[in-house]
């Protein structure tokens, strides 16, 4: 995993090909994934996951957060 930041009570991490993962850390005895987006699998969004045959270090690399409009911006390394 790339570039954890923790935004209240969650925690988001670029997670390479699975992408930006989200997480509930609230209590920290039981964390839950409770959000993702899949940046490099899916790229376009449609549900349909696209079989990847290249190098481990691709998909989600950084995250941006805090910006004033409260986005959250990915970055996703595709060759």
């Amino acid at each position: 995993t790339h570039n954890g930041f923790v935004l209240g009570h969650y925690y988001l991490n670029a997670y390479y090909q699975a992408g930006l993962r989200v997480f509930d850390i609230s209590n920290p005895h039981y964390v839950q994934e409770v959000g993702k987006i899949e940046t490099h699998r899916d790229p376009d969004g449609d549900g349909k996951y696209e079989k990847i045959k290249k190098p481990l270090f691709e998909g989600a690399w950084n995250l941006h957060v805090g910006l004033p409009s409260g986005n959250i911006l990915v970055n996703d390394m595709f060759k």
